[in-house]
């Protein structure tokens, strides 16, 4: 599962079955980007990857 989660230098998207962290983004956004370009490219062969967005406390406000 894939997850976009905050950093104190911005955000990562972190695998969650491999445990690690894949890249480090400046914003939300642009890792958002890459998840949906992740799923397109995965839907079309009828696969595609779980994607749970974490928000911090910080952000919730």
């Amino acid at each position: 599962m894939l997850e976009i989660r905050p950093t104190p230098e911005g955000f990562i998207l972190f695998d969650t079955d491999e445990q690690e962290a894949i890249m480090r983004f400046d914003s939300r956004e642009e890792a958002a980007e890459l998840v949906a370009e992740l799923v397109i490219a995965e839907s079309s062969h009828g696969l595609g990857p779980v994607i749970r967005p974490v928000v911090s406390r910080t952000e919730r406000r």
